[in-house]
């Protein structure tokens, strides 16, 4: 038990990027952090047993496959949504997935001028946000049993993920949030690969739409100017290769 707490303790550590002051120090990190993930670390769950009338069958559940966003003065970052929360926890991002949280500093702006509720930020280069986008987990444990490969189910999907998120008892802890485990899955940082992230401009008609994304991050903030989100900048930033993918998941 000490191991495993002074594990998670490094690992909150590992997911405050803002000692870091530079692209290639983040990056860096990222692929830190992703080798600790598919290595040494699950979801664990809880599944409802009929037989005890409680949440007890425990789940676990190995990453397969991860986005990094983050956007900081240093590493600018325009499609990660602004948050403001503590490293290592769970946030539902506005399209239905689940992000493990970087530590994240970004103001929303609660009042616009009549004051009604406003709900968007209020951007300052001196921000820092962004988040872990798990794309694609599998489940490898049941009940305490290792599964065998026909028996392992993979969730592929942000929002089939998101389904481990839903259903909690709004009174009590009898159904317990999912949480991240230490727990040496048998994979090895070789087998992953890096890749674009996914879908983050639409193409149509053989063309980009990259004004048209901008158009959408900047209704994100209450005083963000077209100044301060260049296209190309952008363009860089959709060739980041922040996704980090078992070999052979990719496209399933």
């Amino acid at each position: 038990m000490e191991d495993t707490a002074k594990s998670l303790k490094d690992l909150k550590s590992m997911f405050d990027l803002t000692s870091l002051e530079n692209k290639v120090g983040i990056q860096t990190r990222f692929g830190e952090i992703a080798k600790e993930l598919f290595e040494n670390y699950v979801i664990e769950a809880y599944e409802y047993s009929p037989e005890t009338k409680d949440y007890s069958i425990k789940k676990l559940y190995r990453f397969v496959d991860i986005e990094f966003y983050y956007s900081t003065k240093c590493h600018p970052d325009y499609v990660t949504h602004p948050r403001k929360g503590e490293a290592l926890r769970w946030y539902v991002n506005d399209f239905g997935g689940i992000d493990i949280n970087f530590e994240s500093k970004a103001e929303i702006c609660y009042k616009d001028e009549k004051n009604n509720y406003c709900g968007k930020y209020y951007w300052d280069n001196s921000d820092y946000y962004g988040g872990i986008l798990i794309r694609q987990i599998e489940l490898i444990s049941k009940d305490c049993k290792t599964l065998p490969k026909e028996e392992k189910i993979l969730m592929n999907g942000p929002l089939k993920v998101a389904e481990l998120f839903r259903d909690f008892n709004a009174i009590d802890g009898a159904t317990r949030c999912p949480q991240l485990t230490r727990y040496h899955t048998g994979k090895v940082f070789s087998d992953i690969e890096k890749h674009k992230r996914h879908n983050i401009v639409k193409k149509v008609n053989g063309i980009f739409e990259y004004n048209k994304k901008l158009e959408f991050i900047q209704s994100w903030f209450a005083n963000r100017t077209n100044d301060s989100l260049k296209e190309d900048s952008f363009k860089d930033q959709v060739n980041y290769e922040y996704r980090y993918c078992e070999i052979g998941y990719k496209n399933r």
